[in-house]
């Protein structure tokens, strides 16, 4: 478990790295703007940065790949996810179900307006979510097909979005067999 202490060298190091005054009062600076997260989460945002950011990082560069381990699909995986008609099911966050909200209307209309109004209609929303620190809720939306909702189901908890216990608390129906487990165990290996 990282602390704060090794926040600050690594912060001080990135500084000698990429040529940028970093002294021990500017590093703590940076932490503080950083106190939304835990000193882990810094730390993996400063890796990711090194790695993608090709100079000494921003605050807006650490703190968007911090938010972006909440569990909040980007906005073109969120769209993605959407039901696609009333017989698709699916399991999406309360940001991804208001945002659809916001543009099923357009949809049989013209998918990409329906599209452009989803995409801002969500990143506001999960703005606002993570600057409160709003945890990541996945809901299931269960269309009319009942295969679909397994499917849903099984995929939800694949990317550990929801639990085996809560799926079939919500469609008692639900089995997952032996063999399902097998096939999700061995993609995650």
């Amino acid at each position: 478990m990282a602390t704060q202490n090794d926040v600050i060298k690594t912060l001080m190091t990135m500084g000698v790295v990429y040529d940028k005054a970093m002294n021990e009062a500017a590093a703590e600076m940076l932490l503080s703007d950083l106190s939304d997260f835990s000193p882990d989460a810094i730390l993996d945002s400063l890796k990711k940065c090194r790695q993608e950011v090709n100079r000494f990082p921003s605050i807006a560069d650490i703190i968007s790949r911090a938010q972006s381990k909440d569990g909040r699909p980007g906005v073109e995986e969120a769209w993605a996810l959407l039901p696609k008609d009333e017989s698709t099911s699916a399991v999406w966050t309360n940001e991804m179900a208001e945002a659809f909200g916001s543009c099923s209307s357009l949809m049989s209309e013209d998918r990409i307006a329906a599209r452009m109004a989803f995409k801002e209609t969500y990143e506001t929303l999960i703005k606002n979510a993570r600057q409160i620190g709003k945890p990541v809720k996945w809901i299931p939306s269960f269309g009319t097909d009942k295969l679909g909702r397994e499917a849903a189901l099984r995929v939800a908890i694949d990317k550990n979005r929801i639990t085996l216990g809560h799926a079939q608390s919500i469609c008692p129906e639900f089995e997952i067999k032996k063999t399902q487990t097998l096939i999700g165990e061995e993609q995650r290996n």
